[in-house]
């Protein structure tokens, strides 16, 4: 299983992407949400290249139970 998404702390040090943080995640709230049924082998924030700037995504790959 994964899974991206953009990345809470985006709007302060990234571009680009939504900036409702009703619609971002982090590291820190994924985890937790995906842990009941899947052990989680990565979660962290990807930079990814936008422009001349970055965006930050939450990333996660997980091996579901």
């Amino acid at each position: 299983m994964s899974g991206s998404t953009q990345e809470e702390d985006g709007r302060a040090r990234g571009t680009g992407g939504p900036q409702d943080p009703r619609v971002l995640s982090s590291v820190e709230q994924v985890r937790p949400a995906w842990e009941p049924c899947a052990d989680v082998v990565v979660a962290e924030v990807a930079r990814r290249p936008v422009g001349q700037q970055e965006a930050l995504d939450t990333v996660v790959r997980a091996v579901r139970r």
